[in-house]
């Protein structure tokens, strides 16, 4: 096998390469990486080999060297984008860069598409905006906030009807004009304004008194008090928790106390059934015993007798 470098790819080589890239660019930019993706993926190399050997020159390319020559590619251009758009959304300074966008860049850009320039999104700052001008009024971008004209506006914009357009945006006053008061500043005292329980809202000279108002009946549950039925309900269900909560501790105590009297009588027949196994076994050694000294005697007589 020669060892000797093959020569660089030329520029009509690259180009080959990322047409039939583009050919097969469905399975080749496929971001599956199972088993099943890798092998499509490495049979579709293995034709772009043979197709691109078929259209080129002299030289052979493996379809490994095709595989990364289209990586190198591919890295290259993808920096070259990022570097644009990374300048073009800097804040200044420095020389002016000049970035050059070739054939191959074109054809790179094409295959990978979204995922080399990313989506456009028409709520970014860049895009353009329509804006509506009226006489004496403010321009906003989008809405203008001149009272005489915001009733008009939104009522165009979102297709309202008088009777809907009523309930929206901003109250009207008695005369039928946009009303910019809250009504729920009214409650509040005001500096020189006499409140209704008799007391001025001078806030130089303020108590703690003026600042307390009344609790909402929306947050207070149930009142204590004299013939109150959610009182008397809520201290009978206490009650009755109680006598619940102290009927079940007896029951617990009593049961325990009954798997202790068990476990006493168990432990107990235990002892009586090993100490009667113990007796037993001692009464069947002691017999054993006395037999085999009985025999020995039989035997003893039985070898004197013999000699004589």
């Amino acid at each position: 096998m020669s060892n000797t470098r093959a020569p660089n790819f030329t520029k009509s080589e690259e180009n080959l390469l990322l047409s039939l890239v583009s050919k097969y660019k469905n399975i080749l930019e496929c971001k599956l990486s199972n088993t099943d993706a890798n092998q499509k993926k490495n049979q579709c190399w293995k034709k772009i080999e043979v197709e691109f050997n078929s259209l080129s020159g002299p030289t052979f390319r493996d379809h490994k060297v095709l595989k990364k020559k289209y990586d190198s590619i591919k890295k290259r251009t993808t920096k070259k984008f990022a570097d644009e758009k990374a300048y073009v959304g800097g804040t200044g300074g420095g020389s002016q860069q000049s970035i050059e966008v070739t054939d191959v860049d074109v054809a790179v850009k094409e295959i990978l598409g979204a995922r080399l320039m990313g989506h456009s999104s028409e709520f970014d700052g860049d895009s353009e905006t329509t804006s509506f001008q009226s006489n004496g009024g403010i321009n906003v971008g989008c809405l203008i906030t001149t009272p005489a004209h915001l009733e008009e506006q939104c009522t165009s914009m979102y297709n309202l009807s008088d009777d809907e357009n009523d309930d929206c945006f901003m109250p009207k006053d008695q005369t039928g004009a946009m009303s910019r008061e809250v009504p729920v500043m009214d409650k509040i005292s005001c500096p020189n304004k006499e409140s209704e329980n008799g007391q001025t809202g001078n806030w130089a000279k303020y108590t703690p008194k003026m600042l307390k108002q009344k609790k909402s009946s929306a947050l207070t549950p149930y009142h204590r008090g004299k013939g109150n039925q959610t009182s008397d309900k809520l201290e009978q269900w206490a009650a009755a928790k109680e006598l619940v909560e102290l009927s079940r501790k007896e029951y617990i105590q009593k049961e325990q106390e009954f798997k202790l009297k068990a476990m006493k009588e168990k432990h107990e027949l235990e002892m009586q059934i090993m100490r009667d196994k113990a007796a037993v076994e001692l009464e069947v050694i002691k017999k054993e015993h006395q037999m085999k000294i009985e025999i020995l005697i039989a035997q003893k007589f039985n070898i004197l007798n013999n000699k004589t």
